[in-house]
């Protein structure tokens, strides 16, 4: 009420009143939208800016893979280029060493045997026309080395290993699945020669390179473990042995069905130490498993199912069934003969093999000659001092006692107490069981 009164006595001094706020009113909202429309102007600014910001850095990434791209496009031919020229000097490498066997080409032989085209093989390798690509230098010579020690040449194996593993180092200085490969190859070599230090360091290397390079499970690391565990039976330290060889099994099962063959071999080498740590029962088993493995994935005579009938021959006999471990010696033993003529050390193995047997069950006439040859074969194989021909001098020693040759006996005994006592410094069961044998002579 008194509001109206005022307005009806003061209608001129309302109206400007109000005029005055209206204007206010208005002004403070324009100003407001100015301010918005000018900060929503910024704002399209600082976005445009931006978006030409992000648009200058794509196309500098999209530069710069391009720049990538062509690169590695440019790499790949050379590498191609590369691998092409390689390729084409092993095809001619490989036609001309088989030429060596062709009489119809000039200097061919018709009776050139694998290990002389092998020599002719070395010569070519070493020759200028590989200097300037050591890789395939070394991919030869690792090839060379395995066809070598599969043939029996030891030494001559070792050295074409060496040989690749050192330019292999040349190209790939640090960690490289090429090198690890060589490492390995050389590692077996030298254990073949008796030269287990140095095999045992190598074959660590290898392991552990494989290890960085390639994680987890694969055939590689699997075989590495195997190498190392059955080199530590070898020198007689079955204890440390087991966990190389387990840990191979069970990546070997986990690898499937492709591994198999190896598995079985493993599982041999795993039977062995079992054997080795006096455990028949856990042995028996898992080498007949390797024996079944191996003869369902080969087909007729192969060197590594004569490996695992051999080794189940003396687990047979070890645990008496001395019929059972004749045929199987006998059996491996004739397949080696088919597979490698002339001397060859698995042939020279399973010639003391049977002797062996037969000798300890009282039939040294039916062994005598067997191991004659087999001394004589290992002899020839591994020059000078070495645990496979003092072995099989100890036995032709007693053997050549039980037939009554006192002379012939002492002068073995004689020979395979030198060797013991030149490849072990220490005690060793081999000298002991040499020095009594002398000493019955």
């Amino acid at each position: 009420y008194r509001l109206r009164t005022f307005v009806r006595r003061n209608r001129v001094l309302v109206g400007a009143a109000a005029a005055v706020t209206l204007t206010l009113v208005l002004g403070i909202v324009g100003t407001a939208l100015a301010l918005v429309q000018a900060v929503q102007a910024q704002e399209r600014a600082d976005l445009a800016t931006a978006a030409e910001r992000e648009a200058r850095t794509v196309a500098q990434q999209n530069e710069l893979q391009a720049t990538a791209a062509a690169e590695r496009a440019l790499s790949a031919q050379r590498e191609e280029a590369t691998a092409r020229r390689r390729a084409e000097r092993i095809r001619d490498f490989v036609v001309s060493t088989l030429r060596a066997s062709d009489v119809s080409m000039e200097g061919g032989r018709g009776d050139t045997t694998i290990l002389e085209a092998m020599d002719a093989a070395i010569a070519e390798v070493d020759a200028p026309a590989f200097a300037d690509d050591p890789a395939a230098a070394a991919d030869l010579k690792l090839t060379i080395a395995g066809i070598l020690r599969v043939n029996g040449r030891m030494a001559a194996s070792l050295q074409q290993a060496e040989q690749a593993l050192r330019l292999l180092r040349s190209v790939h200085p640090g960690d490289h699945l090429d090198v690890a490969a060589a490492l390995n190859d050389v590692a077996r070599a030298a254990e073949r020669l008796a030269r287990r230090d140095e095999a045992e360091r190598l074959f660590r290397e290898a392991l552990a390179m494989y290890e960085r390079l390639l994680p987890g499970d694969n055939s590689h690391t699997a075989a590495l473990h195997n190498n190392l565990g059955e080199l530590r039976n070898v020198r007689g330290r079955a204890d440390e042995a087991l966990p190389h060889l387990e840990q191979a099994v069970a990546m070997y099962r986990r690898l499937g069905a492709d591994h198999e063959r190896s598995l079985a071999l493993c599982i041999d080498n795993l039977a062995k130490a079992k054997e080795s740590l006096g455990d028949a029962e856990a042995a028996l088993p898992l080498q007949r498993q390797a024996v079944d493995l191996m003869r369902r994935h080969t087909r007729g005579d192969h060197p590594h199912l004569a490996v695992v009938l051999s080794n189940l021959a003396g687990l047979e006999a070890w645990v008496g069934d001395d019929d059972k471990a004749d045929a199987l010696f006998l059996e491996a033993l004739a397949m080696r003969q088919r597979l490698f003529r002339g001397d060859h050390p698995v042939v020279a193995a399973g010639l003391l093999n049977l002797a062996m047997l037969r000798t300890s069950r009282g039939r040294a006439a039916e062994a005598v000659d067997l191991l004659e040859q087999g001394v004589a074969m290992n002899s020839r194989l591994y020059p000078g001092n070495h645990t496979r021909v003092a072995h099989g001098l100890l036995t032709l020693g007693s053997t050549r006692l039980a037939l009554g040759d006192a002379v012939a006996a002492e002068k073995a005994c004689e020979s395979a107490v030198a060797m013991h006592r030149a490849l072990f410094a220490e005690d060793h069961i081999g000298t002991a069981m040499s020095l009594a044998a002398r000493a019955r002579a």
